[in-house]
């Protein structure tokens, strides 16, 4: 209902036990899938149940090298994998122009492009975890982990959302950013807020 996936679009995984994943299949629209349609794989990629999502494999080597993740949410929020394609040097997206993205995310990192469905999704992720929760695949989509679906899911929205914000900035004439003692209060405020998407 937010336009950050199209027709069978994205994938959703939730850690169930150390070793058993359930993760939405392949090929199927997310609005239409019902339980009996979630697929289950092992921590080493064994299929235990259904056909799923070809791309797991980013899945799985979020889980194996973030110990506390227990959900992740992958979409393609349009506004945010736009700036990967019309600014392709940009290794983050914007941070210093919204005091919510530093309040409830920090900086969002761009990953390098992969393609799809490879195991090299999860390889350009190894550099930002388990730092970051919140990451743009560049000219694809973007990824979310987090200790439960709620935190998975709010960071696809606080992604879009404030891409959103900057690209209207750009379009009405250009980028500010705040001050840069702000900057430094906003990302101390943030750390003893703790690590949690907000």
């Amino acid at each position: 209902k937010k336009n950050m996936i199209a027709a069978a679009d994205g994938n959703i995984s939730y850690k169930y036990s150390e070793n058993e994943i359930s993760i939405t299949p392949s090929g199927k629209h997310k609005g239409f899938i019902r339980e009996k349609d979630l697929c289950v794989i092992t921590l080493d990629n064994r299929v235990l149940r259904g056909t799923p999502s070809g791309e797991r494999l980013m899945h799985l080597e979020v889980y194996r090298r973030v110990p506390n993740a227990r959900a992740i949410v992958h979409a393609h929020p349009p506004t945010a994998v736009a700036f990967t394609v019309a600014k392709p040097e940009l290794t983050f997206l914007p941070e210093k122009s919204l005091s919510e993205v530093i309040l409830a995310v920090g900086a969002i990192p761009i990953a390098k492009y992969a393609r799809p469905g490879t195991q090299t999704m999860g390889d350009v992720l190894k550099p930002y975890l388990p730092e970051h929760r919140v990451l743009i695949l560049a000219r694809h989509g973007a990824l979310s982990w987090g200790e439960d679906l709620i935190e998975a899911y709010q960071g696809i929205e606080r992604l879009e959302h404030s891409a959103m914000i900057l690209k209207s900035a750009i379009e009405l004439g250009g980028l500010s950013e705040l001050p840069n003692t702000e900057v430094q209060y906003l990302k101390s405020l943030r750390k003893k807020l703790g690590p949690k998407t907000l």
